[in-house]
């Protein structure tokens, strides 16, 4: 999700983490309801402009938040979820779970790191 950032005069402020998210995939917010590519930093599997349609705040109820979306001029939506990896795992599907998930967060937690899937 893109919950906390914001677009003020073509930079972002908001939550590090969800700043780095964006800044390490190639993508950019473009305003704060629409994700782009970086010129030249798409892959050619991956979306060149998303539109973000709701977002679910984080509620400690559900250890998670989410945000739907759609890709440009598609009509499928998405729901891009994060939240703690315990409420994450339960939510995937047995055959998507790498071997060592709960060892690689919990090594992860263990070294005081901030920790979402």
């Amino acid at each position: 999700g893109v919950r906390g950032t914001g677009a003020i005069v073509k930079s972002v402020i908001g939550n590090p983490l969800e700043k780095a998210v964006l800044k390490d995939t190639g993508y950019i917010l473009q305003s704060s309801n629409t994700v782009v590519a970086k010129d030249g930093e798409s892959k050619a599997d991956l979306p060149k402009l998303l539109k973000i349609h709701h977002r679910f705040a984080f509620s400690s109820r559900l250890k998670r938040m989410t945000t739907l979306l759609t890709e440009d001029g598609g009509d499928d939506v998405w729901a891009v979820t994060k939240g703690a990896p315990e409420t994450i795992k339960e939510l995937l599907t047995a055959d998507s779970i790498p071997a060592n998930y709960d060892a690689v967060y919990k090594q992860q937690m263990m070294l005081g790191r901030r920790v979402l899937a």
